[in-house]
Parts: C-alpha cells; structure tokens; sequence
C-alpha cells in the first residue's frame, strides 16, 4: 500500500452522557486513552470523576448510551453523540484548542502528481554511531524541510529501528532523486511509503 494524500483534522473533545445527566452525576468517565490524555486539565478540577481507558471513543459513547447508567460518561466526538444519542454535557473540554489529528490517504498503487510536495519514507539502519544523523545530513546537505521523523523498534532485533521520514519535495525533482540514491547507499531498508501533497 502507498499513501497518496493527508487530510488534517481538528480535534474536538466532549463529555458526552445521558440527558438530564450534570458533572455532579458523572462517577465514570470511558474514552481513548489519547482523548483522556488530551482532557487532562478538564478532569483535573473534578476528583469525583475516575477515567478509564477504552478501545476508541465511539466505542466507549456506544457502551455509555447502552448502560443506561447516569454516572458513566464518555469522551468522543459531536457525531458519536447523534449516533448513540447522548447529551453533551460539556463541549470542547480538551486542552489544546489548536489540536489537529492527521489521517493518510492509502492506495494500492504508487501515485505521483506534479502538485505532490511531501514524500514519506521508511528506512531501517545499522546500530552504529552516527547512522541516523548521516542520513539526516544528506536531507539537509539537499536543502529539503524534514517535517516529520519518528521510530519503531525492529522486531525481534533488540536496539535497531525503523524511522519514518517525512521530507518536503517531488520524486521527480532531481534533488530528491539524488537524496534518495544515496539513502539507499547508507540504510539497511528503504521504501517509498509515498508521494502526496500537503493539506
């Protein structure tokens, strides 16, 4: 599979219950654990209230609605509300207001236009010193904006990973090429996971 475009979403979290429910009432309150993370500061000013974590928020709004039990309560979205039919009781309660999720758009097939502007790799390296940062050099030696890198542990290889790198460019472009030719010179692993534009 390949990703072949991005879309960046607002994050908007509510507490979500029964109606005719208030704070007072909420003993239990059931959410993902990156939306309680994301509410902390709410649930902070209301020790009456234990959270807990659930496989998702609709999940947990949907094991809310069918409790018919007052004192529980979920973190989700307004459209989980409509769909289990709860009340929001407090809108907008996450910390950061400025909060966006970003979700992948993926393909069986690799797809590039002239308008794709962000390339995302995957690469495995040697544990050895200096191995990330020569890779790193030869993005920044190109004179193209790294705009994401983050780590996966290598199963079953104690101390070696995988780093998925996000770069701003077109496969097209020769530069890009290039950085891409001498990558392959100096990682274990490399792959294309994609070419899309920036949302």
């Amino acid at each position: 599979l390949y990703i072949v475009g991005e879309q960046s979403i607002s994050v908007a979290q509510h507490l979500l219950g029964h109606k005719e429910t208030s704070l007072n009432d909420i003993k239990e309150v059931y959410s993902h654990p990156q939306a309680l993370a994301q509410t902390s500061k709410f649930f902070s000013q209301y020790p009456h209230i234990q959270t807990y974590p659930y496989a998702n928020t609709a999940m947990a709004a949907k094991m809310v609605s069918e409790s018919d039990d007052k004192t529980k309560a979920a973190i989700a979205s307004k459209k989980a509300a409509e769909l289990y039919h709860l009340e929001i009781i407090q809108d907008n309660i996450h910390n950061d207001k400025t909060s966006h999720t970003r979700f992948i758009v993926i393909s069986k097939h690799f797809e590039n236009q002239k308008e794709n502007d962000r390339i995302s790799i995957l690469c495995s390296l040697k544990h050895e010193v200096g191995s990330l940062s020569t890779i790193l050099n030869i993005i920044k030696d190109h004179h193209l904006n790294m705009v994401h890198i983050e780590s996966r542990p290598v199963q079953n290889k104690p101390w070696e990973y995988y780093f998925y790198i996000d770069f701003e460019g077109n496969v097209e472009e020769d530069n890009v090429q290039k950085v891409l030719n001498k990558m392959m010179h100096r990682t274990q692993e490399l792959r294309i996971l994609g070419t899309y534009k920036q949302s």
